[in-house]
């Protein structure tokens, strides 16, 4: 089962029309490593509340497995 953990952090993000920036923890399996794994995930909010991903630790869209990842999918919901 995939996990999220929200830091609480907080801030605007100067000249990107993101007015938030939250840091989750997300967690569960990875096929490239084939283990488990912690996967920190920028996120900003635009100004219509549509949340973006801004990054992530792992090589999620250069992976292999990027279209079928499970753990980045239960992140982009």
């Amino acid at each position: 089962m995939d996990r999220v953990e929200e830091t609480g952090k907080t801030e605007k993000i100067e000249g990107t029309g993101m007015t938030e920036e939250t840091e989750e923890f997300m967690s569960g399996f990875c096929k490239k490593q084939n283990q488990t794994r912690t996967v920190l995930c920028e996120f900003g909010s635009g100004e219509d509340g549509k949340r973006n991903l801004l990054s992530s630790d792992c090589d999620y869209g250069c992976c292999e497995h990027s279209k079928d990842c499970r753990l980045m999918a239960a992140a982009l919901k």
